[in-house]
């Protein structure tokens, strides 16, 4: 018997989907309609789950009082005396549940302290009381467990070999995490556990981990010895722990022999990850290297080790997907790199990667960052699924989707996927700045400042850890924050281009020099004239500005056909459609917006994949009626 039923209509899935979650992390068990069986009649389900609960969540919207299926749930639940309801677009309920308070949570992102959600949850304390036991309890029973796959100890006697050691236990990390179903936390907050701080007890603490694979790799020549165990961190127990002594070349077989023990000990499946056969030992120290060489900004590898390790191994997945994602990466995010050279080789090695894997999600990551920024949503969005399908936790592609999904508009879907790369890796510092940046689009701003705060201070020289939350600050009007991140950037001594523009814009604030919507607009005309596109940062601000007419006459002459082919850039200084989906953007709110949507595909894009951007709930109805139109033009 669930606690809560929520009752909503289809369109507003993803606020019932928000207002779940959070019911449920607070210990209530909640049924709504995805748990319809297969086998009976949903009426009569319905029925029966309305009258076990105890108490009712109505989602009021617009089409939810449209809908038969609602009003009778609604109805049921006002007649037993446990309805409680809020509105996500602002429509009242009908009558005769007009006569029950209605709680506001039209624009609600999931903030803990809203009013009206507070409201809700006190509600639901008198309807359906949940005791701290059976909080404890639920929770429990719903923890699944998560592992943290520590750094094995290098014990070759050799300290240039840590490399390896670390790359061994990263693959042993990926294999877990690949084929045994368990939730694996990523590399960036396991692996800064060494040496003594490496105590089950300590990991749990900072990571919430319930297990520990810890190890050492002793390496000799072309043999290597791993030993590892598995420890269950609550009760400082083993549950397992084995020695291998193997050739180099079985290296692979022998990730899979550990993350089948480790399935076994907490009782998960296995599924084997591809054959690729013994490998040659020279090829998988060229693909550690390249894996431990510094990443560039976005994370790309050592594409020249990783050359030598597919020629010496043409059968070697692990190190074409390597190479695939890092030649993606430089394609599409360095400046001056050659693009049609760099997405051959992109695209040839994520070929090969999925013919030897087709469960590669590094390939298919790469596949979709390659892909031209307008018009093939629907393909790419396809590619970054199936790189879930095949890594699920994994934080660098939970980052990277959530990038894309903001840059369709599907800001909600965006902030979900990055606090699940947050979750398993905190320590990933483009997931923390990633995260800290849409919460702050959300309504999140207190906990973005924080973990900003946070990954400053783990990263002190990533320059946007800091011109990030400096221009958030100068946004909101908060001078106390602007003066401390700009000292915290003069004492570091950073410089950078970033840098030199953010602190420039404050310096514009501070003097009342900053650019006027008239200045913006004459080099929004400038720029049209010269390049024929127009940058969507500026237009922004002209919007913000007042400049509505003047901006959209720019937009009707605007083309921004370039951005439909592989390699078409943005303008300088933008970086993604999402800034049109920030919070606050009055661009939106103009009845004309969607024609500058369908100008960059985004209304194909929502028509043929049926995901309407979270704007859509909050606007009139001409803008799905212009969108379905304009699609179809």
């Amino acid at each position: 018997m669930a606690d809560v039923f929520i009752s909503y209509a289809r369109s507003t899935q993803p606020q019932a989907e928000l207002i779940d979650e959070h019911l449920t992390s607070m210990g209530y068990s909640v049924w709504r309609d995805r748990e319809l069986p297969l086998h009976r009649p949903y009426p009569q389900v319905l029925e029966e789950r309305l009258r076990e609960a105890k108490a009712v969540v109505v989602v009021w919207s617009k089409d939810a009082a449209a809908s038969d299926w609602v009003r009778s749930e609604a109805d049921l639940a006002r007649l037993e005396d446990k309805l409680v309801q809020v509105s996500v677009d602002a429509t009242l309920p009908p009558m005769p549940f007009n006569q029950i308070q209605c709680g506001d949570l039209s624009g609600w992102s999931g903030d803990l302290e809203d009013r009206s959600w507070r409201k809700l949850v006190a509600s639901l304390s008198q309807l359906a009381p949940v005791g701290a036991a059976a909080v404890g309890a639920r929770r429990a029973a719903r923890r699944s467990p998560l592992v943290a796959v520590l750094p094995f100890d290098n014990l070759s006697g050799d300290a240039d070999l840590l490399y390896f050691s670390d790359g061994v236990s990263e693959e042993i990390l990926q294999t877990v995490s690949q084929t045994t179903g368990l939730r694996v936390i990523g590399r960036s907050s396991s692996f800064q556990f060494r040496g003594p701080q490496k105590s089950a007890r300590r990991v749990a603490a900072e990571l919430g981990c319930t297990h520990v694979l810890d190890g050492s790799v002793r390496r000799g020549g072309a043999r290597v010895r791993i030993s590892a165990s598995l420890v269950e961190c609550a009760g400082q127990t083993t549950l397992w722990s084995e020695r291998f002594d193997r050739e180099l070349s079985d290296v692979f077989a022998l990730q899979d022999e550990i993350a089948a023990a480790v399935a076994v000990a907490l009782k998960s499946t296995f599924a084997p990850s591809a054959a690729t056969g013994p490998i040659d030992p020279i090829a998988y120290d060229l693909y550690l290297k390249a894996r431990a060489s510094t990443p560039g900004r976005m994370g790309a590898f050592d594409a020249a080790a990783l050359r030598a390790a597919t020629t010496r191994a043409p059968g070697f997945a692990q190190a074409w997907a390597a190479l695939a994602i890092t030649r993606a990466l430089q394609a599409t995010w360095t400046e001056g790199e050659p693009f049609e050279a760099a997405y051959r080789e992109a695209t040839d090695a994520a070929d090969k990667a999925l013919a030897l894997d087709p469960g590669s999600g590094a390939a298919y990551t790469a596949l979709a960052l390659l892909e031209p920024i307008c018009g093939r949503f629907v393909e790419c969005e396809a590619l970054y699924e199936k790189a879930l399908a095949a890594s699920p936790d994994d934080p660098a592609v939970l980052e990277k989707y959530s990038r894309w999904l903001h840059g369709v508009g599907r800001t909600r879907d965006a902030r979900a996927r990055i606090a699940h790369a947050y979750e398993v890796d905190p320590h990933y510092h483009q997931g923390a700045n990633w995260y800290a940046v849409i919460l702050s689009v959300t309504g999140g701003l207190d906990e973005a400042f924080e973990v900003w705060d946070r990954a400053a201070e783990r990263w002190p020289d990533f320059d946007i850890l800091h011109t990030n939350p400096l221009l958030t600050a100068l946004t909101i009007g908060d001078g106390e924050r602007v003066e401390r991140y700009l000292a915290g950037i003069r004492t570091r001594g950073l410089d950078s281009v970033v840098v030199r523009n953010a602190v420039a814009a404050v310096e514009g604030a501070r003097t009342g020099k900053r650019q006027s919507g008239a200045e913006q607009l004459a080099l929004l005309h400038a720029a049209l004239a010269e390049t024929g596109t127009l940058s969507l940062n500026r237009l922004v601000g002209v919007f913000s500005a007042g400049f509505h007419d003047e901006g959209f006459a720019l937009v009707e002459r605007a083309s921004f056909d370039h951005l439909f082919r592989p390699g078409g850039r943005l303008a300088a200084g933008d970086y993604g459609l999402h800034v049109l989906f920030n919070a606050g953007v009055p661009l939106r709110l103009d009845r004309r917006f969607p024609r500058l949507c369908a100008k960059l595909g985004l209304c194909d894009y929502w028509m043929r994949s049926g995901h309407w951007p979270d704007c859509a709930d909050r606007i009139d109805d001409d803008f799905r009626e212009q969108v379905k139109r304009l699609a179809l033009a």
